[in-house]
């Protein structure tokens, strides 16, 4: 099979398809949740609120229903990929913005008192 020889002159770009596209920007959107939440663990204060039993910050006890709210909120980020890739666009479309809106805005209420730049 001869190998195909592309010269600068000859490159271009090929488009790529919206729904690869919310695929990969939900696949990041989970990494950055778990890069935070692991290395978060990092912080002194964030270890002592653990062995304390609540969230540091916001002072929350840690229990059953809050780790099960939280499974909750992080299985619709890791449920997107699927929609964005599989959904009709009438469904797909909606879905993304109102969830994209939805983390969006609780990321930034996260952020909301914060000391560290992580």
């Amino acid at each position: 099979m001869p190998r195909s020889r592309i010269s600068a002159g000859h490159l271009a770009d090929t488009e790529v398809d919206v729904k690869a596209v919310l695929n990969g920007l939900w696949i990041a959107t989970m990494l950055v949740f778990a890069y935070i939440d692991i290395f978060g663990l990092h912080r002194a204060d964030v270890i002592d609120g653990v062995l304390a039993g609540e969230m540091s910050g916001a002072g929350l006890p840690i229990h059953q229903w809050l780790l099960l709210l939280t499974t909750v909120y992080v299985m619709a980020p890791a449920l997107m990929p699927v929609v964005s890739l599989t959904a009709p666009a009438r469904v797909g479309r909606p879905a993304n913005i109102v969830a994209g809106l939805l983390y969006a805005v609780t990321a930034a209420l996260t952020v909301i008192g914060e000391t560290w730049l992580h």
